[in-house]
């Protein structure tokens, strides 16, 4: 099965979970004693079900899973920079190769360090059990000594390769070694589940485990208390609930801090309850992915890009935030890639204007579609749509059961099809599982799903799983992206062309041009809103809380507590005066820096030298290859290098913006792969 498939079927058990367990049932009493209110943190919307496994390597690892198992950075995507956690610094030692130091102080919880020997073995894991997402094709590893290696690109995709490197996650080799002899490819299956033997390297350990709760407990001794200090929270209790309604009573009742699953009435919880969210106003909810109607580019009259840009302006989008999304989220540009604010510098306004006019979208027109398919040859017989060939235009439109938002959505779309443009649809709900073999293998019409999460992606991804002909698949044949099966040669030229880039504005923004005239010429998928990331907090117990006033981390939601744990660094108990970790700002390595520290492919012999510049900051180093010229007088004719240090201050913008991007990181999803971060943002289709 694919990474997805198998991850949809997880997400399936999870949701049907059944577990009917009011907050007031909760008691960590019954396995360790009481937890103190003002030292505990309790959370809501990561965990469905009992947790089966905190094996990082498993599909069905639990919430916290993540915040366990550090990734070697971190990515702030406020300030476009890489922050080192297990990893000291970074270093271009060649235009394919990159040196990585690992800090000396770094121990696993049992006091052993975390060395090379570490990264090499879960990397060669995720590579034996198939799930390194791919990355062993764009790089290898090599070991240098015990706290150095070499990443080595294979192809020149940096692109990947950046967002392959940030998804490493070292793996006790001394802990789990003999275990993954035993059990070999049933290594996934391996629960890690043994509380007293559990090896891990983050500032948390599991405490307990129950049907009702996770709860974590802080160790205070951790090795990066020095370096990153403490995470406030003294224990933080991923709750298990059965359904939203019960958690959002309890949630009500400040008696959970932190909720990341959709609320019933957004706005009479501000008002009422005093809770908070990233806006203050509609949409409330920061976005994290591209909610857009996928149409089947195999099956005629689908395969028609007349057609499918008529289809455009036949679907209320309004409607569909006001009923479907009670105004929790807003519209999307068609060029949904390019409109968050760390990527307009390659937005084309123009060409944006020229094909949709003022608003740069489709708008609800369906006497405009009318005119378009009537411009394309279909017509009308008996109120009801023919194509120019004579047949009668019939879709089938499915979306899982149980899926509230998306079938109110994908209901209305319907109903305008009929309605207006005499389109016999046939609404079908099956289970998740069925949705989604028919989704991949392309074995449906229309659908409503995501796509690759812009959130933790940079464009040039998304519009390769949107639009990369080479990831095409037969109809029933799995495929992991370009679900929609759109094919055109002259995009993969493009992004072939654009991953030898990448801080070359000029040039990006040329290639990001010619992809926008290409889907706005064809809308192989139709953009309909941004994705919601529920976050919604509670300041009854802690303050702090990072929102649109205050962006100094985005709220990724809680099932990757890793990419979240900045936040429990930079919250406070009720009373006392939040701050933001001074390391976040002090360690960051600038993206622009460090792509601008890539050595020269080949440098030409007339040029003068590049010596190595030392750019540091407390606790990281990354080099940077600059050129200084200086001319010793008369008596040596040359070029001589000399090496100079300076010191980057590093700021937050101090722009409020309504939208954020992470440039090509899931920073804290999956285990030296990819794949986990890219499905698990994909897969889960409930926003």
């Amino acid at each position: 099965m694919k990474a997805q498939q198998i991850l949809s079927a997880i997400v399936v058990a999870v949701v049907l979970a059944s577990l009917a367990i009011p907050l007031g049932s909760f008691n960590t009493a019954s396995a360790q004693g009481a937890l103190p209110r003002e030292e505990t943190l309790y959370t809501f919307g990561a965990q469905w079900g009992p947790p089966t496994s905190f094996n990082p390597f498993s599909w069905e690892s639990a919430a916290g899973t993540t915040m366990l198992y550090l990734p070697l950075f971190l990515y702030n995507g406020y300030d476009l920079s890489i922050v080192p956690l297990i990893a000291k610094s970074l270093e271009w030692i060649a235009p394919d190769k990159l040196r990585v130091t690992l800090r000396s102080e770094a121990r696993w919880s049992d006091g052993e360090p975390i060395t090379t020997d570490d990264v090499m073995f879960a990397w060669k894991l995720g590579i034996e059990l198939g799930m390194s997402g791919g990355c062993d094709i764009y790089m290898d590893l090599k070991p240098v000594d015990s706290h150095t290696f070499i990443v080595e690109l294979k192809k020149p995709n940096y692109y990947i390769f950046l967002t392959c490197l940030l998804s490493m996650r070292p793996a006790p080799k001394h802990a789990w070694e003999s275990i993954y002899r035993e059990k070999g490819e049933d290594f996934v299956s391996w629960p890690n589940m043994d509380l007293k033997k559990m090896v891990v390297s983050g500032p948390y350990k599991v405490r307990s485990v129950s049907d009702q709760a996770i709860v974590f407990e802080r160790i205070d001794d951790w090795w990066g208390k020095s370096i990153f200090g403490l995470p406030k929270p003294k224990y933080i209790v991923v709750l298990i609930f059965k359904d939203v309604s019960s958690a959002e009573a309890a949630f009500r009742a400040g008696e959970i801090d932190l909720f990341n699953e959709a609320l019933l009435d957004v706005e009479a919880l501000k008002k009422e309850y005093g809770i908070g969210t990233w806006f203050e106003e509609p949409p409330y909810m920061p976005w994290w992915c591209i909610w857009s109607l996928y149409l089947n580019n195999k099956k005629p009259p689908l395969s028609d890009p007349a057609f499918r840009r008529a289809i455009a302006y036949a679907i209320p989008y309004d409607e569909i935030i006001a009923k479907a999304l009670r105004h929790t989220s807003y519209r999307t540009p068609y060029m949904y890639a390019l409109m968050a604010p760390m990527w307009k510098m390659y937005f084309h306004e123009e060409i944006a204007k020229k094909v949709w006019g003022p608003k740069m979208m489709p708008v609800y027109d369906p006497e405009k579609a009318k005119a378009m398919l009537r411009e394309a040859g279909y017509y009308w017989k008996d109120g009801k749509l023919y194509t120019p060939d004579g047949k009668p235009v019939k879709l089938v439109a499915e979306i899982p059961a149980g899926w509230e938002d998306s079938i109110i959505s994908l209901k209305l779309i319907v109903n305008s099809l009929r309605k207006n443009l005499g389109i016999e649809v046939d609404f079908r709900m099956p289970d998740e599982s069925v949705w989604w073999e028919h989704l991949i293998k392309g074995e449906f019409d229309i659908t409503e799903s995501d796509t690759l999460v812009p959130v933790f992606y940079p464009p040039w991804l998304t519009y390769r799983a949107v639009m990369d002909p080479r990831l095409v698949k037969p109809i029933g044949q799995e495929a992991e992206y370009n679900l929609e099966r759109y094919e055109n040669p002259e995009v993969a030229k493009i992004l072939d062309e654009m991953a030898k880039e990448v801080y070359d504005v000029e040039k990006l923004r040329e290639y990001y041009g010619k992809l926008q005239e290409i889907f706005a010429r064809d809308l192989p998928i139709i953009p309909i809103d941004y994705g919601q990331a529920w976050y919604a907090y509670s300041t009854k117990y802690w303050v702090g809380w990072p929102n649109e006033k205050n962006p100094w981390w985005y709220p990724v939601v809680t099932w990757d507590m890793g990419a979240m744990l900045p936040v429990f660094f930079g919250i406070a108990k009720k009373g006392e005066t939040p701050k933001v970790p001074a390391w976040i700002k002090e360690l960051a390595i600038p993206l622009k820096e460090f792509w601008a520290s890539i050595p020269a492919a080949k440098p030409s012999p007339t040029t003068p030298t590049t010596p190595k510049v030392t750019v540091t900051a407390p606790g990281k180093t990354v080099t940077v290859l600059t050129t200084v010229e200086k001319t010793v007088e008369k008596t040596v004719e040359r070029t001589v290098s000399t090496v100079v240090t300076k010191t980057v201050e590093k700021t937050m913008p101090t722009t409020v913006v309504r939208t954020e991007t992470n440039w090509g990181v899931a920073a804290g999803i999956g285990i030296v792969l990819l794949i986990v971060g890219i499905v698990i943002g994909y897969a889960i289709k409930r926003r």
